[in-house]
């Protein structure tokens, strides 16, 4: 039996083959492989499929970690995706605008800083523009 494990740590088993139309009207085979829901307790798989011969870890169908009932929505899933980046952004301390100020006046553009800072480059862009001398 077939399996592949995801840089997730998540492993998919080869369950069978099923033939499938392209968009183009050729017949072709698809690998069909299932994981379990990363839901607790959900005993329904999450289905990937593949063409028969592509490599797995090359293939971009491995990324869901739950079935199709318990995956997220689009807003869900916006909501969340929201909610970490607001959780990751750090706060611009009077000790790192100085920074970020220091390292502008060396040269450094905002993208150079961001690799010094734990801001992105656009709200070190934004911070320049903020305390810039007119």
């Amino acid at each position: 039996m077939q399996t592949y494990t995801t840089p997730k740590d998540l492993t998919f088993t080869h369950v069978g083959d099923e033939p499938h139309i392209r968009k183009d009207g050729q017949q072709t085979t698809l690998r069909v492989w299932h994981a379990p829901c990363a839901h607790t307790g959900c005993q329904k798989p999450v289905v990937a499929k593949t063409t028969v011969g592509a490599d797995p870890s090359k293939a971009g169908n491995f990324g869901r970690v739950h079935c199709d009932e318990h995956k997220l929505s689009k807003e869900a899933a916006t909501a969340k995706w929201a909610a970490a980046c607001k959780a990751s952004n750090t706060k611009a301390t009077e000790a790192v605008i100085s920074e970020i100020l220091q390292l502008r006046a060396d040269g450094l553009s905002p993208s150079e800083i961001a690799l010094f800072v734990s801001l992105s480059a656009s709200r070190i862009y934004a911070l320049l523009a903020k305390h810039s001398k007119p």
